[in-house]
């Protein structure tokens, strides 16, 4: 993988998630766009945004994800303070987070469940909810390092029993999808992800490698 702008490179490659069976999709926060590539060959695909704040355009993605449709492509912007939706051929369709009492500061993470937008509201120290139009429906957590209390939440993910896995920088916490705290562990993490046989993969700010936790 090469550093630079063009096709195929990268700068600060933040996320990556599969597309399909061939395609991985890459959230590149330095070169402000999403470029997708064939896991298969390491081949550019294409790619879609551009440094800037208006339609199509792009400032530091932290994080993409697909919604559950599997129709739409969804890209957290941490310069922006927005959350963009796109086609799967990247047209804009929605965006949101940026405007009104309950806007986002500097968001990092998004999962798309039951047509809800969840995010990770890092300056805020919440996680916020959005319903399938962008609108906000709730948020949950507040700065603090007690249980369901939040400092700087980054990465999150719905495990395979619907709960909710919340990385901040001293732990992981569970939270029922309505905001519920319901657990934690000790590991410092930046984000986390679950395998088929529950096992949770976390990977941390100072670390060298992947944990699994059970």
């Amino acid at each position: 993988m090469e550093t630079g702008n063009q096709e195929g490179q990268f700068q600060n490659p933040a996320d990556v998630i599969f597309v399909n069976d061939d395609g991985i999709l890459v959230a590149e926060e330095c070169n402000h766009r999403i470029q997708q590539l064939n896991v298969q060959t390491g081949n550019f695909v294409k790619r879609f945004g551009k440094q800037g704040s208006g339609d199509r355009q792009l400032k530091n993605p932290a994080s993409v994800c697909i919604k559950s449709d599997g129709e739409f492509i969804v890209v957290v912007e941490y310069g922006n303070s927005r959350i963009q939706v796109f086609t799967m051929d990247g047209e804009p369709v929605l965006k949101f987070g940026d405007i009104g009492p309950e806007r986002l500061n500097h968001p990092i993470a998004c999962v798309c469940y039951e047509d809800k937008f969840i995010v990770t509201d890092l300056k805020n120290n919440c996680v916020k909810v959005f319903d399938s139009k962008g609108q906000f429906s709730h948020k949950f957590g507040e700065k603090g390092n007690g249980d369901g209390q939040l400092e700087m939440p980054t990465g999150l993910c719905i495990d395979n029993y619907g709960n909710l896995l919340l990385c901040d920088v001293v732990r992981i916490q569970q939270f029922t999808l309505e905001g519920t705290f319901t657990g934690k562990t000790s590991t410092v993490p930046w984000s986390v992800a679950t395998m088929p046989d529950d096992r949770i993969l976390v990977t941390g700010f100072n670390e060298r490698g992947v944990k699994t936790l059970r």
